[in-house]
């Protein structure tokens, strides 16, 4: 039996190198789209987060003001020790109302 000539080598050595380029690059897209997909759950996760601590923090704010405004409706002075105590400390507990407070 003859051995197969150097053609026929280069031949099956390149098609072998395609058929193996080309599921190197079949995997690296798999892996691609599994990737954007793990990270497109996490992304969603992070904004359902952002949006319910956002939601209680706005809650939070609104009863602390809600606390102060009824004080000023009982008839309590604007810049009496009361209200001054109750907007320092909804400033205290509330980073938000904080953040407010600076601007």
């Amino acid at each position: 039996m003859q051995a197969p000539g150097p053609r026929v080598t280069l031949a099956a050595g390149i098609a072998l190198m395609a058929a193996l380029l080309l599921a190197l690059a079949a995997l690296a897209l798999y892996d691609r789209s599994e990737l954007f997909e793990r990270l497109q759950e996490r992304n969603e996760l992070l904004a359902r987060l952002y949006a319910e601590r956002t939601g209680a923090q706005v809650d939070a704010a609104a009863r602390a003001l809600a606390a102060v405004a009824a004080r000023l409706e009982r008839g309590q002075r604007s810049d009496g020790i009361e209200v001054r105590t109750a907007l320092a400390q909804a400033r205290v507990d509330l980073p938000a109302l904080r953040g407010i407070a600076v601007v």
